[in-house]
C-alpha cells in the first residue's frame, strides 16, 4: 500500500471491540454456519414514509453473516460483495467472473499453474492510500499463514505462492491445476499494512475498522456489527446512489417484525413461513424468493454400525418425502435434493439420479439385508438396533423442523432417529459418531461445492466430509474434474459422481433452500442471482446494492 502524503484517518469508531470469535465453516464449500445474533438495542432512525420513495438510505437487519467482525480474513463476505471491499474479480448475476480490482480477467498459463492478474490503476483505499500489488500479496500471504488462522485458509490448498513482479501485476503460482481458481479471486483485498501476516486474524484492526476499496466505507460502529456505512464518493466504480446503509442486529423475529411495521427496517433475511406472514400483513413489504445452491442434508458417520451400512443408507434415501418437506416446512420455497448438485444448476446436474419416494422398496431393502423389525417396530440386525442420533443447531428452526420430519419418515421403515438440538461447539466433535443437519453451498463452480465435502482425503478435516465418507471412484472423478480444463470432461465427471452417489450415498440430502428476504418496496436495481450458503446483507437481493436507487 503506497501511502498518500495527505493520508488521514477517516473512520471514527464509537466502540472498539476486543478480538472476536468467528462462526464455523459448515462444509467443504467453506461457507459460514449461522450463529444466533447478539441482542442490540441500537436502532436506525425511523423512516418518515412507509415506502422507500425518495430515500437515499436503507436499513438492513444482519442475519447469517453475523460474526462480530467485518474482517474478510476472518470470513466476512467470503464470496465477495463485501460492501467495504473488492476482490481482483467479482461476479455478475449469471455467476460469471468479471474484472474488479483486476483491470481485466486474470490469464492462466497453458499448463494451468500460473495465473497472472493486471491491476486497475488509480484505485484508493478508504484511508486515502493507493492500491497496489503489495496489498494483494499481503492479503493472500495472511490467508496462507498458519499462525493467522484465517477462515479462508482451507480454500487455497492449491496456492503455492503469490508474487508481485511490479506494482501493477500479481502472479499466483499453483501446486497443481485447479480449474475454478479464478473464481476464488473474488477474495477481498485489504491494505498491506493491515493484513499483517503472522498475526492471528482475530487480533487485526480490520475486525472493527474495515478499510478496503469498496463502494461503502464505515462511518460508525455501535455494538458489534450494528453499524452505519456511507457511500465511498471516491469509488473507482459507479458511486452508490444509496448514500447510507445501516446494519442493525435484532433480538428476535418478533422484534424484527415490529421494526418493519414502524419503518425502522427496510430489509431482512427471514425463514420462509415468517417471511410470508410479515409480507402478507404489510402491503409496503415484498417477499423476494431467491434460488440457491444451499443444501440441507443429514450427514451420516460411516463408522457407525447403522449409518455405515450401505443398505441402511440406500433405504433411508428412498424413504425421505422430500417434496413434503419443501411444501410444508419451507412453504414451497425450495426444491428436493438428491445430492449436493441443485436441479437448477445446469449443466452440472444429473436429472437421472433423483431417488423416488418409495417406502415399500425401502422396507424391502432392509428386509433383504437382514434388518428385521422387533416388537417395538424398530429394526435390528445381529443384536444392533437401527437407531442413531441427528443433531441440529438449536437456534435454527428450519434445521430443527427438517430433523424432526426426517425422524418421522425413518420411523415408517423401522429406523429410530433421535433428534438433539445443541450448539455447533457440541456438534463438531461428534460428527464422526452422530448425524447432523448439515448445510453448505457455493454456486460458482462444482469443485467449490463438493470436493472437500466428498473427497476421502478431507474426511474429518474441520467441517469437511463430516461423516468420513470414502469412495475411491468418487475420489478419482473429483480429482479428474478439478484438474481438467475441458468443460465437457468436467461435466461428464460430475454427472458420473451423482450416479455413484445414488449407489453409495454419502449422506441423505433433503432440500435446497430458496432464501426468503423481506424488502420494503420502492427501491430498484435488484438483479436475481443464485445464492451461496451464506446469505444476508452481502448476498441475496443486496449483492449489488451499490447499483440500487430509490424510486422517484
Amino acid at each position: 500500500m503506497k501511502v498518500s502524503p495527505r493520508l488521514v484517518p477517516v473512520f471514527a469508531l464509537s466502540l472498539v471491540l476486543a478480538a472476536c470469535a468467528q462462526t464455523p465453516t459448515s462444509s467443504g464449500s467453506a461457507s459460514s454456519e449461522a450463529s444466533e445474533p447478539a441482542a442490540s438495542e441500537s436502532t436506525a432512525a425511523a423512516t418518515t414514509d412507509s415506502t422507500a420513495q425518495g430515500k437515499d438510505s436503507i436499513t438492513l437487519a444482519l442475519g447469517h453473516e453475523h460474526s462480530d467482525s467485518f474482517n474478510p480474513l476472518a470470513g466476512w463476505a467470503q464470496h465477495g460483495f463485501a460492501k467495504f471491499y473488492d476482490g481482483l474479480i467479482s461476479h455478475n448475476e449469471k455467476l460469471e467472473p468479471v474484472p474488479a480490482l483486476a483491470s481485466e480477467l486474470p490469464t492462466v498459463s497453458d499448463d494451468g499453474l500460473t495465473v497472472t492478474a493486471k491491476l486497475r490503476d488509480g484505485v484508493k483505499f478508504h484511508d486515502g492510500s493507493t492500491f497496489e500489488a503489495e496489498d494483494v500479496v499481503a492479503t493472500y500471504k495472511a490467508i496462507l499463514d498458519e499462525n493467522g488462522a484465517s477462515e479462508l485458509t482451507g480454500e487455497f490448498p492449491m496456492l503455492e505462492s503469490v508474487e508481485a513482479p511490479d506494482d501493477m501485476t500479481v502472479v499466483f503460482k499453483l501446486k497443481h491445476q485447479f480449474a475454478p481458481f479464478v473464481h476464488l479471486l473474488a477474495t477481498s483485498i485489504v491494505p498491506s499494512e493491515m493484513a499483517k501476516p503472522g498475526t492471528p486474524v482475530t487480533e487485526l484492526e480490520l475486525n472493527t475498522n474495515p478499510v478496503g476499496t469498496g463502494p461503502y466505507k464505515l462511518e460508525t460502529l455501535r455494538d458489534k456489527q450494528d453499524a452505519t456505512l456511507v457511500a465511498n464518493e471516491d469509488y473507482w466504480g459507479t458511486v452508490p446512489s444509496i448514500k447510507t446503509v445501516n446494519f442493525v442486529i435484532t433480538e428476535n423475529e418478533a422484534n424484527l417484525t415490529q421494526r418493519f411495521n414502524t419503518g425502522e427496517i427496510d430489509g431482512a433475511d427471514l425463514p420462509p413461513r415468517i417471511a410470508e406472514q410479515v409480507t402478507k400483513s404489510n402491503p409496503d413489504l415484498e417477499l423476494l424468493d431467491v434460488p440457491s445452491v444451499d443444501y440441507r442434508m443429514i450427514s451420516l458417520p460411516m463408522d457407525s454400525p447403522v449409518t455405515g451400512d450401505l443398505d441402511v443408507r440406500k433405504a433411508m434415501n428412498l424413504a425421505v418425502n422430500r417434496q413434503a418437506m419443501v411444501d410444508s416446512l419451507l412453504a414451497g420455497h425450495g426444491t428436493p435434493a438428491s445430492t449436493a448438485f441443485s436441479p437448477a444448476w445446469s449443466p452440472w446436474y444429473n436429472k437421472d439420479t433423483a431417488p423416488e419416494f418409495d417406502v415399500d422398496q425401502a422396507n424391502k431393502i432392509l428386509d433383504d439385508a437382514g434388518w428385521s423389525k422387533g416388537s417395538d417396530g424398530i429394526r435390528e440386525k445381529g443384536g444392533q438396533k437401527a437407531t442413531f442420533t441427528v443433531m441440529f443447531p438449536q437456534n435454527d428452526e428450519v434445521r430443527r423442523d427438517l430433523a424432526l420430519a426426517f425422524a418421522q419418515d425413518m420411523k415408517a421403515i423401522g429406523i429410530d432417529v433421535k433428534t438433539e438440538g445443541t450448539g455447533w461447539d457440541v456438534i463438531k466433535p461428534r460428527l464422526s459418531k452422530d448425524g447432523a443437519v448439515f448445510g453448505g453451498g457455493n454456486p460458482y463452480d462444482p469443485d467449490l461445492q463438493v470436493y472437500q465435502l466428498l473427497h476421502s482425503k478431507h474426511a474429518g478435516d474441520g467441517w469437511s466430509n463430516p461423516g468420513h465418507y470414502k469412495n475411491a471412484k468418487v475420489d478419482e472423478l473429483l480429482d479428474k474434474a478439478r484438474n481438467s480444463t475441458d468443460q465437457r470432461e468436467r461435466e461428464s465427471a460430475y454427472q458420473e459422481i451423482q450416479t455413484e452417489l445414488m449407489n453409495d450415498p454419502s449422506s441423505i440430502y433433503l432440500v435446497f433452500l430458496n432464501h426468503t428476504y423481506v424488502q420494503r418496496k420502492g427501491f430498484e436495481g435488484y438483479k436475481e442471482m443464485v445464492d451461496p450458503h451464506a446469505h444476508g446483507v452481502t448476498s441475496g437481493p443486496w449483492w449489488n446494492l451499490e447499483e440500487w436507487k430509490a424510486n422517484e
